[in-house]
C-alpha cells in the first residue's frame, strides 16, 4: 500500500476494545484444521492450539495461579511456550518473558523485583532457578500432565487496563526496568501490522526475534490473528546465514521480521523469491539498503518503544526512499514532536518525538518517579516522552535523527 493511501487510514477515532484470546476464537472456528504452529518435530493446528490453552489454563489453575498473578517464563522458543503465554493470558494472569541468555543473577533480581508467583523453564535452567520464594515447574513437567478432559466453561473477563505483560529493558544506570503492558493496544497493532504486511492465512511466518524482546509478540500475533503458520526454529540455527538462507527456502517462508543491521550481510540473490515481505525495525537501516531490498521484497519499516504497546508507526519503504522515516502512526495512536516548552514544532525544525493515544503502558514497575518522568500529561493527553529527536518534514513525514540526550 502506498504511502499516500496510507495516510487516509491512520486514525479511524471508533476504538473498541478486543482481547487477542476473543481474536483468537475466531480463527481458531474460521481454520480449525490449518496448521497454527510448526517446527521441526511437531506442529498444531488451530484447532489443536485452542484445545492446549485450555489443557493449560487448567493446569495453572490447579498449581495456585489466578487473575493478575505475575508468570515467568525463562526458555527457549517452542510450540509449549506460545501455549504457556496464551494459557496464562486464559486465566487473566501476566507472563514475563526472560531471555535464555540473561544471566542467573539478573534473573534472580528480575523475579524479586517482579514479585513473580511462578517460574515456568526448560529442563536446561531448572536447576539455576530453583528458588524457594515462588513455584518452579518445568515446562516438560507441565505438558507431560495436561490432563485430556477440557473444562471449556471457563471464562475470565480481560478489560483494557488490565496487564497482559511485563518485560524487562536493559537499564542504563544499572538495574533493568520493568514495563508494565496491558492488554488495550495489542489488538490494535497486530491488525494494523496483518493489514500493512498483506498476510493471509496462506502465509507462513519465521519466528526469528528472540523472545526476550517484545516485537516478538508481533511476529506471534500477525501469525495467529491472520490464520497463516508460525514457524519456529531455535535461535542457534537462525543465526548461521546459511542455514537461514535454507530455512527461507525450504520452508517457503513469507513474512520475517529481521535487524537491518542483517540486511547487508545478506546476499539479497540468494534470497528465494517466495518471500514477500520484510519487517526492520529497532535501529536505523541505511538508506542504499532499504533501496536495493526495496526492489525485489516489499520492506516494511516499524517503529515504537516497549513502553508503547511494540509498535507505533510504520510505513512502506518504496524505491525513493531516502531518509529514515518513522512512518505514520496506526489507528488510534499518535506522534507529536514537541520543542523543550511541549509546543509543537514547525515544518524544518527539530523536536522531541512524543507518543499518545492507545497502548501506552500502564507504568514503570516499582518506579514511580520515572513514571512520572516518563508518563506527562500535554494540554490533558497523557503522553510517552520517547527520547527520541527527530525532524518534522511534514505532518506526514517525520526523520529520525538520534536521540535527545546525545544532540
Amino acid at each position: 500500500m502506498p504511502a499516500a493511501s496510507y495516510k487516509k487510514i491512520r486514525m479511524k477515532n471508533d476504538f473498541i476494545f478486543i482481547s487477542f484470546l476473543d481474536e483468537l476464537e475466531k480463527k481458531i472456528e474460521q481454520y480449525s484444521l490449518s496448521i497454527a504452529l510448526a517446527s521441526t518435530n511437531n506442529q498444531l493446528t488451530y484447532r489443536e492450539l485452542g484445545e492446549c490453552i485450555i489443557r493449560v489454563s487448567c493446569y495453572l489453575e490447579k498449581a495456585g495461579i489466578k487473575k493478575g498473578d505475575i508468570i515467568a517464563l525463562w526458555m527457549n522458543k517452542s510450540i509449549d511456550y506460545i501455549c504457556l503465554i496464551l494459557g496464562i493470558w486464559k486465566l487473566g494472569a501476566v507472563f514475563l518473558p526472560l531471555d535464555k541468555r540473561t544471566p542467573n543473577a539478573r534473573v534472580g533480581w528480575i523475579l524479586k523485583d517482579a514479585g513473580v508467583k511462578m517460574l515456568i523453564t526448560d529442563n536446561e535452567y531448572y536447576s539455576d532457578a530453583m528458588d524457594t520464594e515462588r513455584i518452579i515447574l518445568s515446562k516438560d513437567e507441565i505438558f507431560k500432565n495436561l490432563e485430556i478432559e477440557l473444562d471449556t466453561s471457563r471464562t475470565v473477563d480481560l478489560n483494557t487496563q488490565d496487564t497482559a505483560y511485563i518485560i524487562y529493558t536493559s537499564g542504563s544506570t544499572g538495574n533493568p526496568k520493568g514495563v508494565v503492558i496491558t492488554h488495550e493496544g495489542i489488538v490494535n497493532f497486530l491488525k494494523e501490522q496483518i493489514k500493512i504486511f498483506q498476510v493471509t492465512n496462506k502465509a507462513k511466518i519465521l519466528q526469528y526475534l528472540s523472545i526476550g524482546f517484545d516485537a516478538s509478540l508481533s511476529e506471534i500475533g500477525i501469525a495467529l490473528l491472520s490464520g497463516s503458520t508460525l514457524r519456529i526454529e531455535i535461535d542457534e540455527e537462525l543465526r548461521n546465514i546459511d542455514i537461514l538462507v535454507n530455512i527461507l527456502r525450504e520452508e517457503r517462508i513469507t513474512h520475517i521480521c529481521l535487524p537491518p543491521a542483517l540486511l547487508p550481510v545478506l546476499e539479497i540473490n540468494n534470497i528465494p523469491g517466495s518471500l514477500k515481505t520484510i519487517i526492520i525495525g529497532g535501529e536505523v537501516c541505511p538508506v542504499e539498503t532499504v533501496k536495493l531490498w526495496s526492489k525485489k521484497f516489499r520492506i516494511v519499516n516499524v517503529y515504537g518503544p516497549t513502553e508503547a504497546t511494540v509498535c507505533s508507526s510504520l510505513i512502506l519503504c518504496e524505491s525513493n526512499w531516502d531518509k529514515p522515516l518513522i512512518g505514520f502512526p496506526i489507528p488510534e495512536r499518535e506522534l507529536h514532536v514537541l520543542d523543550k516548552d511541549k509546543n509543537p514544532v514547525k515544518n524544518g525544525e527539530m523536536g522531541e518525538l512524543f507518543l499518545s493515544g492507545v497502548g501506552l503502558a500502564k507504568e514503570y514497575l516499582n518506579q514511580k518517579q520515572l513514571t512520572r518522568e516518563k508518563f506527562i500529561y500535554v494540554n490533558g493527553t497523557r503522553m510517552y516522552k520517547t527520547g527520541d529527536l527527530v525532524l518534522k518534514h511534514s505532518q506526514e513525514e517525520i526523520e529520525f535523527i538520534g536521540r535527545v540526550d546525545r544532540q
